[in-house]
């Protein structure tokens, strides 16, 4: 059960081991388009980022740019749920 929702307050860290944790989820593989943890510091430079936990246990993330407020249009870039997560309804 997802016990709590943050916004923007993932760490660098966090965010790359759940990527490298998702990377074959990714079509093809993320680490085979980019490097991640420049990828993820890219995403918390610039991206919203929602992340979903139960304790301090994080179990996903969607992280999305919201950059074009006129047209209003966000441009959701990753979504990952962490292994242990999956088929509980964090996604």
């Amino acid at each position: 059960m997802i016990e709590e929702i943050e916004i923007n307050q993932i760490e660098l860290e966090e965010l790359t081991g759940i990527h490298v944790l998702c990377d074959n989820d990714f079509m093809p593989p993320l680490s085979q388009r980019v490097k991640i943890n420049d990828y993820c510091r890219k995403l918390l430079s610039n991206a919203e980022i929602i992340s979903s936990r139960s304790g301090r246990e994080l179990q996903g993330i969607v992280a999305m740019y919201c950059n074009d407020s006129t047209g209003r249009i966000a441009y959701i870039s990753s979504v990952c749920v962490h292994p242990e997560w999956r088929g509980r309804r964090v996604g």
